[in-house]
């Protein structure tokens, strides 16, 4: 039986801007991978579902690629040179998905190596979100359901 470790460090309602290397957030990432190398615990994978705040604020599709390799660079020197998943996921409120973000989080795949297409988290509608954001109980399984097919079917 295989084990998986699932180590958490987002932070909710955070634009990209905040995970780059003058961000606020920089920090949280180094800290959980120090935090595991003192287990012995080395990442193999990395998911990165983030883009809602992005959408709401209007981040444009050439700034969300490029902030998102401002973040890929800080991992390298960490020894995170491992697949990163990236998740689409605009959607948060009564509208619909933000376009300049979808598209931008459909390119990264296509424009860094070692990025992979995550769970599309924009196609789970308002039936599946308690608030028209965040899923309710039949959304969390299906946004599980996503995840588990991105990650053991890896394409570019």
């Amino acid at each position: 039986v295989e084990q998986v470790l699932i180590v958490h460090f987002g932070v909710g309602g955070s634009a990209i801007k905040r995970w780059t290397a003058e961000g606020d957030l920089a920090g949280r990432i180094k800290r959980s991978i120090d935090a595991l190398a003192q287990q012995n615990i080395r990442a193999t994978h990395i998911v990165w579902h983030q883009g809602e705040t992005d959408a709401g604020n209007g981040t444009t599709t050439t700034e969300y690629i490029k902030m998102f390799g401002e973040v890929i660079n800080q991992l390298l020197p960490l020894g995170l040179d491992v697949p990163i998943y990236t998740a689409t996921a605009t959607r948060c409120g009564a509208e619909a998905s933000n376009a300049d973000i979808s598209i931008a989080q459909q390119r990264l795949p296509t424009v860094y190596p070692n990025v992979f297409f995550g769970a599309n988290s924009d196609s789970l509608g308002n039936e599946m979100r308690f608030d028209n954001c965040h899923f309710n109980q039949q959304g969390l399984a299906e946004h599980a359901q996503l995840w588990f097919y991105a990650l053991t079917t890896t394409k570019k």
